[in-house]
């Protein structure tokens, strides 16, 4: 099969793996349709001897790792099957993943189409919830509607936009991916912008920011810290201090979103210090009994607990007064049992600290670390850059790092091998033979010198 046979397909495969996500089609329990699509991606990973080249490479090297602790603490606690080792076989799955989205030379305007026409599909179903509740027509059909938030402190929380995800903390997540597609192309042209183009990208932008708002949801922050990179980078030349505002930013942003995981927040108060302290935020009753569980025992940090021991030890590390007095603060009591009997621990690091142990967790910090310092190019880096640094936030009230698209956006936002051509076979034999397509004319095979007489 031919270089150019094989990144077609490549990029086919690709582009269809990002459309049936963005649908999120159930076919069995975790398992979606773009899941049917796994073997595909690790035959071409196979094929064009990614393995070979990422040995060259840090990060590659640094998600090696992590696969290897993560399976000796495995072994550790392999029954009952599948047990952990299911949760070992996901992060291979993403790592396959990562190094397929990584490694494919997409064409740029494609990537663009896909992002805008998800961010304009997602901005109609929006509109038509909000008519829908606005004039009581009838139902909405992409939101999550929670009436008991009604007699609470946060009657705003009552309606949630989800879209296709039926949950507005996925959809949260899910949008950095769009607009990781659209804005590397957006910055390509930034530069030659005139004010009234500056003006038509920055309002399309904001409008499709407002279904992400509606989702209410802390993990906006991953898609607000690509986009104050974006302005930053756009505008730096005539604003020095514009990548220091965007950094601080990020981290007001994720400060606050960690402060309303430890306290309620709402409602504010008028002395210090000013948010609602009287109990432990909701996710802490879940994240405290994970955290007392993780340092139980000196093996059990090293190597873990596993999956299935841990949701049997969950019941005996949860302090039920505390989850009852928080509950009663949500107006949440009716589910009292299903809090303190096993939750999901809602923290990636002590996730990771449950399954695989400590050494596993740090090893897997370093590959998203070495990830953020290896933009494809200079105007790249701020991208990549705000989004790991957000995403290690929004890992303080989430188990993000089992979803795809978290890999996916991360590999696009570090992909050497875009093409704005449409005819990039060279760029692909380049890539084969571990080159850098960003280099002008490299050569894979140096053709024979020529005599004359």
């Amino acid at each position: 099969m031919t270089a150019a046979c094989r990144e077609k397909i490549a990029q086919r495969v690709g582009f269809c793996y990002l459309a049936l996500m963005a649908l999120h089609i159930p076919v069995w329990r975790t398992l979606h349709c773009e899941d049917l699509l796994a073997p595909a991606l690790l035959a071409i990973v196979v094929a064009r001897g990614d393995v070979r080249t990422l040995r060259r490479d840090p990060v590659a090297l640094a998600l090696a790792l992590f696969l290897l602790l993560a399976g000796l603490a495995t072994l550790t606690h392999f029954k009952p099957f599948p047990g952990n080792s299911y949760h070992w076989c996901v992060y291979a799955y993403l790592a396959v993943t990562f190094i397929f989205f990584r490694g494919t030379a997409f064409r740029t305007d494609v990537l663009f189409l896909l992002g805008a026409v998800f961010l304009a599909l997602a901005a109609a179903a929006c509109c038509f919830d909000l008519v829908m509740a606005w004039t009581g027509v009838g139902p909405v059909r992409f939101s999550l509607i929670s009436t008991q938030m009604d007699a609470t402190a946060m009657p705003f929380l009552r309606q949630r936009f989800t879209f296709t995800f039926g949950n507005p903390n996925l959809l949260g997540s899910f949008y950095a991916l769009p607009f990781a597609l659209l804005l590397p192309r957006l910055l390509s042209k930034a530069a030659t912008w005139r004010w009234r183009q500056a003006l038509t990208a920055g309002a399309a932008l904001a409008l499709a920011v407002i279904p992400l708002l509606l989702t209410i949801s802390k993990h906006a922050l991953l898609s607000l810290a690509l986009l104050a990179a974006f302005v930053t980078i756009a505008v730096r030349q005539r604003f020095r201090w514009a990548a220091a505002l965007a950094g601080a930013a990020i981290v007001a942003g994720g400060l606050i979103g960690g402060l309303s995981i430890a306290y309620p927040v709402f409602p504010l108060q008028k002395t210090w210090p000013f948010i609602n302290t009287e109990c432990p935020g909701m996710y802490m009753i879940h994240q405290g009994a994970y955290a007392r569980m993780a340092v139980h025992t000196p093996a059990k940090l090293l190597f873990g607990h596993g999956g299935a021991a841990a949701k049997n030890l969950y019941p005996a590390f949860t302090n039920r007064d505390s989850a009852r007095r928080t509950l009663a603060h949500y107006n949440a009591l009716p589910d009292f049992d299903s809090f303190v009997t096993f939750m999901d621990p809602h923290n990636e690091y002590l996730r990771l600290v449950i399954l695989f142990g400590l050494p596993a967790a740090l090893a897997m910090f370093a590959f998203w670390c070495l990830t953020a310092a290896s933009p494809p190019d200079r105007q790249a880096a701020g991208l990549i850059v705000a989004f790991t640094a957000a995403l290690m936030f929004c890992c303080l009230w989430d188990d993000l790092l089992s979803k795809r698209w978290i890999w996916i956006t991360a590999a696009i936002l570090t992909n050497r091998h875009l093409t704005t051509t449409k005819n990039n076979t060279a760029a692909w034999r380049n890539h084969e033979c571990g080159d850098n397509v960003n280099r002008p004319t490299p050569p894979c095979e140096t053709p024979a010198p020529t005599h004359s007489n």
